[in-house]
């Protein structure tokens, strides 16, 4: 998607627009921004989350981590201390994907592919593994392990600062099932502070619309709300 303006938009002095494809990766009440990941250009955007007029106003609110929006924003470029806002914003059903998180997993819990391959963690600190999910014979998603450290390539981003979900490409389609996935559940075995990172793992668990069962199942497993709209991403966080 290219990076324009409709005509009918009114571009202040000293600002620009800029019409994409965004990935949202933080919407939570305490926090008075929502952050935008373009996945045109990939690149993050701090957007206000309140000011708006009524109807766009009720997107925002309705958004959550995960959820893919194709929108125009309006800010300066060369003020990076300034949100950036939003003139436009309509939620794509057909890409935007649940997530959820679980810090401090009991690592004996984690997903049978995870726990039955004892060389998974060597093998992530160095690339990413993935294994697929079955669930009464059917696959239904793929796990994938990973380190916090950002990896070659660009496979990670840069996410501790700014908060974003890694592996965006697999939100796309995933590559053992080539099917898109419709919730993720952020796993760690760590219990992520200010301070400390503890241990250099981290697991997800993509699952597809014939996966909705087996994630009731983990949700339970793991405390998480059954709720998809609930957004579970801790106020700090390494994702």
């Amino acid at each position: 998607m290219q990076e324009y303006v409709p005509a009918d938009i009114h571009v202040p002095p000293g600002e620009e627009g800029r019409t994409d494809r965004f990935r949202v990766y933080r919407n939570l009440g305490a926090i008075p921004h929502v952050n935008l990941y373009g996945t045109t250009n990939e690149r993050l955007f701090s957007v206000y989350r309140d000011g708006y007029g009524e109807e766009l106003q009720a997107t925002v609110d309705g958004l959550s981590t995960g959820d893919c929006v194709v929108a125009t924003i309006l800010g300066d470029p060369d003020d990076p201390d300034e949100a950036w806002r939003l003139v436009r914003a309509i939620r794509d059903d057909t890409l935007s994907t649940s997530v959820a998180f679980a810090p401090g997993v009991d690592p004996e819990r984690l997903p049978a592919p995870v726990t039955e391959a004892p060389d998974l963690r060597e093998r992530a600190a160095v690339e990413p593994v993935g294994r697929v999910l079955e669930h009464e014979g059917q696959p239904v998603g793929e796990v994938w392990c990973q380190p916090r450290d950002p990896l070659p390539h660009d496979a990670f981003l840069l996410n501790v600062l700014v908060g974003q979900v890694p592996m965006e490409s697999h939100l796309d389609g995933l590559p053992k099932i080539e099917a898109l996935p419709a919730e993720v559940l952020v796993l760690d075995t760590a219990t992520p502070s200010d301070t400390s990172y503890d241990l250099p793992f981290g697991v997800f668990v993509f699952l597809t619309e014939a996966g909705e069962a087996l994630g009731d199942e983990l949700r339970e497993r793991y405390g998480l709300p059954l709720d998809r709209d609930a957004d579970t991403r801790p106020d700090i966080d390494p994702y």
